[in-house]
């Protein structure tokens, strides 16, 4: 079973029941989006956006250290 159906498996598990997976939900988001993160990561040449991810990636793995990255000029009102 390769790595995205595993996720899609823990997805549906989850869906079941809501209520008492509160945590395991949390820790699916997280683990997905690392997952993309890790893509784009692999997939890029660009160092900016390498930084960009490592720092998306540290913080989504607990690392709360206080640092905000100075986005360039027409990023920062970007929504996503």
């Amino acid at each position: 079973m390769n790595e995205k159906e595993v996720l899609k498996e823990r997805f549906n598990k989850i869906l079941e029941d809501r209520s008492k997976n509160k945590e395991e939900t949390l820790k699916y988001r997280i683990d997905s989006t690392l997952r993309v993160l890790h893509y784009l990561e692999n997939n890029t040449e660009n160092d900016y956006l390498k930084t960009l991810i490592t720092h998306c990636r540290n913080k989504l793995t607990g690392n709360i250290d206080g640092i905000e990255l100075e986005l360039k000029k027409g990023v920062e009102n970007v929504r996503y």
